[in-house]
């Protein structure tokens, strides 16, 4: 990403140079993807400040750690993805794990999408997958990162990824049991 032509390299590379302001052009920029992987991946909308808060406190202690061997976007998606399993670790008994606001999800049919008792149907699908399915789903489909930027994220072989994004479809469509129509195609659910 290129903020006013700063290369995310140059905009780390300046930061740890002294310039904290520039700091805020990455909370900025990321601040709604993060949000939204959060709440993707919690499903509390109560604790998403404080998982966020303490998602962009990692980014700023560790930017050092940033080599630039992936993009900055996938370097602070692993960094909210671990964030948010360590809630899930402290959480696991206070709070079920839900999928909230999932839009999206295509039946295979010619229809614009889901009706809200789908999308209900689907949101508590998903909630039932294990957590290397559910990640691998939630990452792709509604957050577009693609087999490889989740494999750098979740520190995993692209074909894993491929595996487990198979398998969770496929799970979702036993779960889902639509009459034998697909509940998942090949492209974005």
């Amino acid at each position: 990403m290129r903020q006013n032509d700063i290369t995310d390299e140059e905009l780390v590379r300046r930061i740890l140079l002294g310039e904290d302001h520039l700091f805020e052009k990455i909370l900025v920029s990321y601040r709604d993807r993060v949000a939204a992987l959060i709440f993707s991946l919690t499903g509390s909308q109560s604790d998403l400040g404080d998982i966020a808060q303490e998602t962009f406190i990692a980014i700023y202690k560790n930017l050092a750690s940033f080599q630039g061997r992936s993009s900055l976007g996938t370097w602070i998606y692993r960094i909210t993805v671990n964030k948010c399993r360590d809630w899930q670790r402290r959480n696991y008994l206070r709070h079920p794990v839900e999928l909230l606001g999932i839009t999206g999800f295509n039946r295979a049919s010619p229809r614009d999408g889901p009706n809200l008792e789908e999308q209900e149907v689907i949101r508590n699908a998903i909630g039932r997958l294990p957590e290397k399915y559910r990640l691998v789903i939630v990452l792709y489909y509604f957050h577009d990162l693609s087999c490889p930027e989740i494999a750098d994220v979740l520190g995993l072989p692209k074909k894993t990824i491929e595996t487990r994004l198979a398998r969770g479809r496929n799970r979702i469509e036993k779960i889902l049991d639509w009459g034998g129509e697909s509940a998942c195609t090949e492209t974005r659910i």
